[in-house]
């Protein structure tokens, strides 16, 4: 019994002098670096900026000191201002034959042309064509602007030939002919007594005779050299 006493008094004296030792720590003051490391705070994170300076590709690359690689120039798209069409108003055109009796002022009176204009036209068209040489069937054509002014006049003749005369900042006329259609002709002749008689015999033009002894004079003596019976082969158009 006496043992047990004792041990709980060493414990409660052990846990006293605990106790005090704690409070005595309490009561320390704590050291300036820890103090010092209780308030640190990392730095604020800034926000990155972008750099001033163009970054340059170099124009060529050496890679094994043998190849050069050139640098790709990325091209733009060309953006160009594109015009819209000009749209021409529409024209008028007009066509009658010439009859008996009438005259080139009162056809062109019928299609609607002022005196001023169809007197220009009358002094354009006997710049190349006889006026008083009309007659029925010739053809006159009128192609006319939006607001009755002529633009183009033309008159059809004999043999497909038309007389044109055009309104501009000039007044413009000008004969039209059409393109001739070629034909080949071939024949024979024999000479019995002269080149021209020969050729006239096979139904060859005859003055084909001044340019055959043109052609062939320094070769043959028309005059000396022919005794009847040659035969000339003529190949024309």
């Amino acid at each position: 019994m006496r043992i047990r006493v004792v041990s709980a008094a060493l414990v409660g004296a052990f846990s006293m002098t605990a106790i005090a030792t704690l409070g005595w720590w309490s009561k320390e003051p704590v050291p300036q670096s820890i103090a010092e490391a209780t308030q640190w705070a990392p730095a604020a994170v800034l926000e990155p900026r972008l750099a001033d300076s163009v970054m340059t590709v170099p124009k060529t690359t050496q890679v094994g000191g043998a190849r050069k690689i050139l640098n790709v120039t990325l091209l733009q798209p060309d953006v160009t201002e594109t015009a819209l069409p000009v749209i021409e108003p529409p024209l008028v055109t007009w066509t009658r034959q010439i009859a008996s009796g009438e005259t080139l002022d009162a056809v062109l009176a019928n299609a609607g042309i002022a005196a001023p204009a169809r007197a220009e036209i009358a002094l354009a068209l006997g710049v190349e064509y006889d006026l008083r040489r009309l007659r029925p069937g010739h053809e006159i054509t009128v192609i006319s602007n939006a607001d009755g002014s002529p633009k183009r006049v033309e008159l059809a003749i004999d043999d497909g030939v038309r007389i044109e005369t055009v309104f501009g900042e000039e007044l413009l006329t000008r004969v039209l002919e059409p393109d001739p259609e070629v034909v080949i002709f071939a024949s024979e002749a024999v000479v019995e007594s002269s080149i021209s008689a020969a050729l006239d015999k096979a139904k060859i033009p005859a003055r084909f005779a001044v340019d055959l002894a043109q052609m062939l004079g320094g070769t043959i003596n028309f005059r000396r050299e022919l005794s009847g019976g040659e035969r000339m082969r003529l190949l024309w158009r």
